[in-house]
């Protein structure tokens, strides 16, 4: 599992972040879920995605 906040470009000034418990890269699309929410970004709209700092240590 993968922790991050997505920041998303949503409108031409406007980013929006999205806490999420897990996401992937999937082609040109960002898959993400959270709880009770998935979501699908392009790529092209991500500004910005930072891994939580717990989730790294799980991997290792």
């Amino acid at each position: 599992m993968t922790k991050a906040i997505i920041h998303v470009y949503a409108r031409s000034e406007t980013v929006e972040a999205y806490e999420v418990d897990d996401f992937k890269i999937d082609d040109n699309l960002i898959v993400a879920e959270d709880d009770t929410d998935r979501f699908i970004f392009p790529l092209s709209s991500i500004m910005m995605i930072e891994v939580s700092h717990d989730s790294r240590n799980e991997r290792d």
